[in-house]
């Protein structure tokens, strides 16, 4: 879902969209280590707002019942 914004994308929209939904390994590995601090899906979000949210989920998923 898109939500319309007046004056065209925000500088957080385009950061969401820089990247690929394909994450590097060093990425993997930093929030792999954020899941076994106990971090939530939120944070990482937040700490990670450049990353599509799919691909934290992703990655999230698989470290979480680790």
């Amino acid at each position: 879902m898109q939500v319309a914004v007046e004056g065209g994308e925000t500088a957080y929209m385009k950061a969401r969209s820089r990247l690929p939904a394909t994450p590097d390994i060093d990425l993997n590995k930093k929030i792999e280590e954020m899941v076994a601090e106990g971090l939530s899906m939120s944070e990482l979000e937040m700490m990670f707002p450049s990353v599509p949210v799919t691909a934290i989920r992703e990655i999230f998923e698989q470290f979480q019942d680790a």
